[in-house]
Parts: structure tokens; sequence; C-alpha cells
């Protein structure tokens, strides 16, 4: 019984190795034309790259190497991206390569919208994280430039805890230019909230019409929508004596 029990713990497996070290040695390939088999044009950058990485990391990448995408084998791709993708596509790239990338709150927006165009869904994860910290943190200026595409793209989580975090912050938020891109439809979602934290119902009149002017392409309409929203009862007079001169 004794050699069994000793037999049963020798023949024991254990887990060895270092799976970085596939990491690795994948990750020296990056833009590099060592063994590279197909080239992805952008504007006029070329970016020397490998079917098997591309291939592995996304399945929207999958079908443009395949021979169904084109007749003839595929050795160069020509993309287009959203102007402010390209700036960052190096770096969208190196995650395939590395599984790793520097993001900030500029370029986390780009990442996204390129994680979500080729469905690279370790990419996707990570940078959705890092605006919910960022914004569970209180980064205002990163809500407001993040909000209109996660609105556009359905990332529902994301989106509210942008609206979260401008409703509680609303007079850091009226001092951003960014503030002027928002949609017609989420103005008026905020003036309809009874818990948005401003200073003054004058101040916040006098933003929605700094937005009136910025947005004036159909401002008849625009006004109509949004003047009404504003709680002049919570006025001083000399503050809708303003008003009615201007």
């Amino acid at each position: 019984m004794a050699n069994a029990s000793t037999n049963s713990i020798k023949d024991k497996e254990e887990l060895i190795g270092d799976k970085n070290v596939i990491v690795d040695s994948i990750s020296r390939f990056y833009n590099s034309t060592e063994m590279s088999d197909i080239v992805l044009k952008l504007g006029n950058q070329r970016f020397s790259s490998h079917r098997f990485v591309l291939v592995l990391m996304s399945d929207v990448f999958r079908t443009m190497c395949s021979k169904r995408w084109d007749n003839n084998k595929v050795n160069e791709i020509e993309l287009n991206e959203n102007e402010q993708c390209v700036p960052v596509f190096p770096r969208f790239l190196h995650f395939l390569y590395h599984g790793t990338v520097y993001v900030n709150t500029s370029t986390a927006l780009p990442l996204l919208m390129l994680a979500d165009k080729y469905n690279v869904q370790a990419l996707k994860q990570a940078c959705e994280q890092y605006v919910h910290i960022q914004v569970r943190e209180g980064n205002v200026g990163g809500a407001i430039r993040w909000l209109p595409y996660l609105q556009l793209c359905g990332h529902l989580d994301l989106e509210n805890s942008c609206i979260e975090v401008i409703v509680m912050e609303m007079e850091f938020v009226l001092k951003f230019n960014d503030f002027l891109l928002l949609n017609l439809e989420f103005l008026i979602l905020l003036l309809n909230r009874n818990d948005i934290v401003v200073s003054s119902e004058f101040s916040l009149y006098k933003v929605n019409v700094k937005w009136l002017e910025a947005n004036s392409s159909d401002n008849h309409s625009n006004l109509e929508s949004l003047i009404p929203l504003i709680r002049y009862s919570m006025m001083f007079p000399e503050q809708l004596i303003e008003i009615e001169k201007s």
C-alpha cells in the first residue's frame, strides 16, 4: 500500500512553463516585415502584418483575409477608418500582437471604436473597464467626450454611468466646450431631470443659449424644444429682465 501511495504522488502532473513566452514570441513580429504575409494600408501608412495574428484576434479580419473576401489571394487590405481612429491605429495593432496598450482619456474612445468595428473582444472589454473606472472617479471631461458614441453604439451601462456623473457635476460640465457637441435629445433629457446640480437656473439658461448658437442649423426648432424647459420661476427679477432684453 505504501508503494502505491508513493507511485501516486510521483505520477501527479504539474503545470510548468510560462505562457508569457508565447506573447513575447508573437509581439516581436509587430509591424515587422519578417514572415509578414499581408499588409494593412491606411491612408499613407502601411503596416506589415501576419494573417495568423489578425484572424486569431478578430473574426472581422478573418473574413477580410479569407479568399471569400476576394477571388485573388489577399496580400494587401486597404482600410478606411474614422478620422479619430487613424492616429491610434498603430496602438490598435500593438494590442493585437502584445495584448496590452497604453491608453488615456483621448485615446480610449477611438480604441473602443476600433475594437467594436473589428470585434476584438479583449480590447473592447479593456476599454470599457478603463472608461468605467474613469467615470466612477468623476472624470467629467471624459464622460462628455465619450457619451455620444456610447449612446450611438448601445453601451448602455457606460452610457448611464456617464449620464450620472454629468448630472452630479453639471456646474463643472457647463464649462467644457465639449458640452456644445451633445445632441438635442440628451439636452432635453438633462433639462427634464430634477436632480441636476447647478449653482443657478440662470447659468443653465446661458449655456443653453450658447449651445443654440453653436447648433444653429435648426435653431428655431431647437429653441422651441429647449427654452420651455428652463425653470424661470427660480431666477431673480434682474436675471429675468436681462433675458427679456436679450
